[in-house]
This record gives C-alpha cells, sequence and structure tokens, in this order.
C-alpha cells in the first residue's frame, strides 16, 4: 500500500488552505484596529513596547493572536484529513510537511526583505 494514493488538484489544496485561513483574516479584521486603538503608534515601537505601556491589554491581544492561530491549525488538520480520506498518519504528517514548507518560504523571504547588521 503506497502512502500517497488519493489524487488531490491543487485547487482542492487551495480550497483548504483558504478555508483555514479564515481565522486569521477575521482575527486582522477585527483584532488589529483594537490594538492599534489601545496602543496607537507604540504598537509598531520597540522602545517603549507595548507590553510596558499596557501589560493586561498586551497579554489578552496576545492570547486572541494564539487563539486565532490554533483555531487556524485545527481547521487545516481538519481540511487536510477530509481532502485525504480521514487518514490520521497521513494527515499529521502532510500538515507538517506544508507547515515547514511554508515555514522556511517566510524565513527565506523575510531574511531577504530585513537589513541585516
Amino acid at each position: 500500500a503506497s502512502f500517497f494514493t488519493v489524487r488531490v488538484s491543487l485547487w482542492q489544496l487551495y480550497a483548504v488552505s483558504s478555508y483555514a485561513l479564515v481565522p486569521l483574516i477575521i482575527s486582522f479584521i477585527f483584532v488589529l484596529p483594537i490594538e492599534l486603538m489601545t496602543f496607537g503608534i507604540y504598537f509598531f515601537t520597540k522602545n517603549p513596547s507595548p507590553y510596558l505601556l499596557k501589560p493586561f491589554s498586551y497579554s489578552v491581544m496576545l492570547c486572541l493572536h494564539g487563539g486565532f492561530c490554533v483555531w487556524t491549525l485545527i481547521l487545516l488538520f481538519i481540511g487536510m484529513q477530509s481532502l485525504f480520506n480521514g487518514r490520521w498518519i497521513r494527515t499529521t504528517a502532510l500538515s507538517l510537511v506544508s507547515l515547514g514548507v511554508v515555514g522556511v518560504g517566510v524565513a527565506v523571504v523575510l531574511s531577504q526583505l530585513v537589513p541585516h547588521g
């Protein structure tokens, strides 16, 4: 038995990824404006950091963002499981590989955009 026996089109993968990213979009639409209203220009600075200005508000916003990220990962896992006929090992392996590829891609792009030194 082969590990990758299910044929999946690229459009199906795009659909699952789009479905999984909905919580992050909701987070940026509702939580980011609250952060901007709470911290103002200091949200983008390091000195003073937003945590030093309002530690409770910053912690709550950080927890909200973390919750939305966990929700996104859960939806990605459920979508992959549905796409690959409910096999847990295959779903976990492909989810980890796809997250790893995306993470490496983001790291490469950021290493090119962020000035060094």
